[in-house]
């Protein structure tokens, strides 16, 4: 099981519209999303959402300063 300072990881790895991209993945509700987040209740499928999603914004992030760096 995945503990609280890992989860702390995750959620500031997360875009700020987080809830929304994973009921849109996963189809569950956004209070059941934020809580899994915050380590009241477990799923997997969310946290592995949230891991993909985590991994495309650090992807988007480092694109972004690239492109910066070639201005």
């Amino acid at each position: 099981m995945i503990n609280i300072e890992e989860l702390k990881k995750l959620r500031e790895s997360l875009p700020k519209d987080f809830a929304s991209q994973i009921e849109s993945k996963t189809g569950l509700s956004p209070s059941t999303i934020y809580k899994v987040i915050a380590g009241e209740r477990n799923n997997t499928k969310i946290i592995d959402a949230a891991i993909d999603l985590a991994k495309e914004q650090k992807i988007k992030l480092e694109l972004q300063k690239q492109a910066i760096g070639k201005l």
